[in-house]
């Protein structure tokens, strides 16, 4: 089974985890998609040396036309790819490929998928993967077609996206992506909308919500202006109280305990009260006074 290049089980009713085929080092077409798979994403998938196309010596390995290749018994594979379903024949032979999609897939992406640098197309549609887009995407240089779409991914579009020069088909369409769309470079060419609908917090071109996320809204400010006052007066009354009740046991525990503390505490309040009550009688005599200027006139 080393040899075996193209292995497609499209369309079954395929259940469990995905197989490891760490052993398939030619495989370069793989179809598993519409099937009931669970589970991740194997790790060893990043592994897979027909999509590396690269010995231990760093030179390319060239696999040799036999009889599939010349398809002698005119075989045709119906192959969803680039946004159309399109029948290969020989030319399977050369087509590099991965489509797991519509699946019951879950996890992450995993980081050594971007080993492939032979990969044209993926598709990873359609799933329930979770976690972000692989940093180093960028890395599959000749990735022609890449299909996140359905899923709940999250986290930034990398940047290193845009770096695809030979990317003809994006879609990362109904996810939770977020942030600015790197619209740079190569992703320019895909000004259609449509490669990002469903994620609602992405912003920037080619779509048509802004980014204002560093800048919110003046009536943002207001409100959040708002928020801090009546949570700076809550905390405020609610400091206060226990501030009340210590204070006032502090002050009640000296006059109980200190005799002398007491005795001056009291002489204070006798000479407060004089001066309120002598204030009060001399105002009402000052009024009084007034009235009686002004009843005589």
């Amino acid at each position: 089974m080393t040899s075996l290049r193209i292995l497609t089980l499209k369309a079954n009713n395929f259940t469990g985890n995905l197989p490891l085929l760490s052993n398939l080092t030619s495989l370069h077409f793989l179809d598993f998609s519409h099937n009931s798979f669970v589970g991740s994403i194997p790790q060893s998938y990043g592994n897979l040396m027909g999509m590396i196309n690269i010995n231990m010596n760093g030179r390319a390995i060239m696999f040799p036309y036999d009889t599939f290749a010349k398809n002698r018994l005119g075989i045709k594979i119906i192959v969803f790819t680039k946004g159309l379903e399109l029948p290969y024949g020989s030319i399977l032979s050369s087509l590099v490929f991965i489509d797991l999609s519509a699946n019951n897939l879950s996890g992450q992406i995993p980081k050594e998928i971007v080993n492939l640098a032979e990969l044209q197309n993926l598709n990873l549609s359609s799933n329930n993967l979770l976690g972000a887009i692989p940093s180093d995407i960028g890395l599959m240089q000749k990735l022609e077609s890449l299909d996140l779409s359905r899923n709940e991914l999250i986290g930034l579009i990398p940047l290193s996206l845009s770096t695809l020069n030979f990317l003809e088909i994006l879609n990362l369409s109904h996810n939770n992506l977020f942030g600015k769309i790197p619209y740079v470079n190569h992703l320019i060419t895909f000004n259609n909308p449509s490669s990002y609908v469903g994620n609602l917090n992405l912003c920037g071109a080619p779509i048509e919500k802004n980014c204002t996320s560093d800048e919110p809204p003046s009536n943002a400010h207001n409100q959040e202006d708002e928020d801090d006052n009546d949570s700076q007066s809550t905390w405020f009354y609610i400091g206060l109280m226990p501030g009340f009740v210590v204070g006032f046991w502090i002050v009640w525990g000296i006059l109980l305990f200190k005799k002398e503390w007491r005795r001056i505490y009291f002489i204070c309040l006798d000479h407060m009260y004089d001066m309120i009550y002598v204030k009060i009688v001399v105002t009402i005599s000052k009024i009084k006074r007034a009235l009686a200027v002004m009843n005589s006139k």
